[in-house]
Formats: C-alpha cells, structure tokens, sequence
C-alpha cells in the first residue's frame, strides 16, 4: 500500500504480555498475534467491541483500515478524516476514506483502546491492520511460524536482536533509512544489480515486486532478454496493472546477497522502487526494531521471491 499525504495522529494504549525470550539482561516483553496464511495473506482474528473480526497484518499500510461493510455491521460512528487526505495504492488508483474510533481492539493478547481505522472500499477483507497499531514499538515478523510479536527490548544496548539465531547462525541487519510521508511505514535500501533501491517492508503485498523505474536504472526493461510478460496484478482500489517476470543479476540486502533473482516488476505507483512482500517475510523472520532504527533479520529458507502468485 502506498503512502497517503496525511499525517495521522493516533493513542493508543498496549496491554503487554511477556514473552520468554531473554539474553542475559536483554529481555523482549511482546505480545504475541496468531496468524493463518490465507494464500499469502496472514490473517489473525481479533475483537473489535466484542464481535470478531478478520484483519490481514499489512505492514505496508501507514494506518489500519475496515471494510465499509464490516464498518455498518459493527455500527461504528464514522467522520471524515482531518486533512487533505489521498489515499493512493498500488497502480496509482486514488481512494475515497472516512475514520472512526473504536473502544476496544483486543488482539490476542494484546489490548488497544480508542484505536483508530480508516475505512475504505479498496478493503477486501474485514480490515487491515497497518502501521499505527505495527510500529507502535517493535514488530518481529515470523510469518514461518505463524506468530507476530509486537512490544520492546529491555537492557539490549550493545546487543543484535536477532535474538533467536543460534550459534554461528548467519543474520543480517540494515538500517531503516526513511520514513514515507504519513511517518509509519518502514523503508530501507538494497541493491539491485549494484544500484540502490529504497525498499518497502509490506507484508500485505502477496509478492515482491519492483517499479519500472527501478529496474530501468538497474538496467532492466520489460524489453530485456528474458523478461516475460505475466498478465496483470491487482493494488489497493481493485486497481490493475501489468507485470512482468525478469532476471536480475543480484539481490543484496544487508549481508544477505541472492544471484540471479527472478522478480516481478511493474508500475507500483509508490515513491519506492521495491515492496518487499509476504514471499520475503515467510522465507525470513524480521525483527523491526523502530527504537534503533534498525532491521535483523535471517533466512529460514525456501524461494525469497515468488513469481506465481499476483496482486495484494
């Protein structure tokens, strides 16, 4: 999901629940969420005053959303949203928004009050949870496992978390370099074929995917030898645009280095060059460490990018 031009001001309060993970001092007290992949989807049941309902974890949303027509269900009060909003996603298909408050969010564990959604007809589902409630502190994705962890690190100065690699396990870290221009979504770099790229870290996108300008500047057009055309994927608003399947030379992100990557390209209409999408979180466990402004992250294995599944 694209960034809109709004900035959002939301409280929210986070009941935490301790996890069991601690090195020495450093200790992680989070919150665990309980996801099902849905294709590639990761879905966790929450409770919105009390009813139940359905939301995809979509990191790359900078705020959470509802459907309208789970909004009318549960009855929530709607206004519209302060400012000048424009929403725009994937494909550059602008959407009309409205905003509520909701009492109590309960999410496993987890309890937020007055938490807000913006609801939008581009929702297919019963909602999105997004970066408002995600980057409220640290979110480590271990879509692998079926679970996310939202909460903080205590006493872990000095100390990388990628606090489950064992010993003479190979992690990553790289920098979150830049913020989209709602403050929320997180935004790194890579390179691709040697050039640097932002990236965005968007677990509701069903695969990776990189802008045309992207891989132009790392000399790849959808005119390339080997590039083959796909069809077309769908972004927020139902949106479609077309895609393409295309060789690049080399994928290198932090220590992490991948050759001869096939990626899907395409004119996300986003100001990144690349999505990192769902195909990248369950082929890694990512910490988001918002507080250091830094990213761990380790391979679990299997294919870093899908070329198969399509659309958000």
């Amino acid at each position: 999901m694209a960034p809109s031009r709004w900035t959002v001001l939301c409280v929210v309060s986070l009941l935490i629940a301790p996890f069991g993970a601690s090195v020495g001092a450093c200790k992680f007290n989070s919150t665990e969420l309980r996801v099902t992949m849905s294709g590639h989807h990761s879905i966790i049941k929450a409770r919105i005053n009390g009813a139940e309902v359905g939301l995809i974890v979509d990191s790359g949303a900078f705020y959470s959303f509802l459907n309208p027509a789970t909004a009318s269900q549960l009855k929530l009060a709607l206004s519209r949203p302060p400012g000048n909003l424009v929403l725009t996603g994937a494909g550059g298909h602008n959407a009309d928004v409205w905003w509520t408050s909701v009492q109590d969010l309960r999410l496993d564990q987890g309890s937020y009050k007055n938490a807000g959604f913006l609801i939008a007809p581009m929702v297919d589902r019963g909602g999105l949870l997004g970066q408002n409630i995600l980057n409220a502190g640290d979110a480590e994705y271990d879509l692998g496992n079926g679970v996310i962890r939202l909460g903080r690190s205590e006493g872990c100065e000095g100390l990388p978390l990628a606090y489950w690699a064992s010993a003479g396990q190979t992690y990553s870290v790289t920098p979150i370099e830049s913020s989209n221009a709602a403050g929320a979504q997180t935004i790194g770099t890579a390179l691709l074929n040697g050039v640097k790229i932002s990236v965005g870290f968007d677990t509701g996108s069903a695969t990776s995917l990189v802008s045309l300008s992207a891989a132009r500047r790392a000399g790849v057009t959808p005119q390339s030898r080997g590039v083959v055309y796909v069809g077309y994927s769908v972004g927020a608003g139902r949106h479609s645009f077309r895609t393409w399947i295309a060789p690049f030379a080399s994928f290198k992100m932090g220590d992490e280095e991948l050759a001869a990557p096939r990626i899907r390209m395409g004119d996300i209409g986003a100001p990144i060059d690349m999505l990192l999408g769902a195909d990248f979180f369950l082929s890694h466990r990512v910490y988001v460490a918002n507080g250091r402004r830094m990213i761990y992250f380790t391979y679990n294995g299997g294919p870093v990018f899908s070329v198969f599944s399509q659309g958000k």
